[in-house]
């Protein structure tokens, strides 16, 4: 028998600060215009962020 851990639902703040990377990276990625340099600073604010985001994630589930 497996057992599945539940879902951890995210709070309304961390769910739009998803949206907003999302947004921004997807933006990025439509310009015409964009600056190949900038590629790797926002790859790396994305991970920055994700880090961040799962460690909040992780100290909610914790508590």
């Amino acid at each position: 028998m497996t057992t599945t851990t539940p879902p951890l639902l995210l709070g309304r703040e961390d769910a739009l600060y998803i949206r907003d990377v999302l947004d921004l990276t997807d933006k990025y990625l439509r310009n015409r215009w964009r600056d190949p340099a900038l590629a790797p600073g926002i790859a790396l604010a994305a991970a920055d962020g994700a880090r961040a985001l799962t460690r909040h994630l992780d100290e909610n589930k914790d508590h």
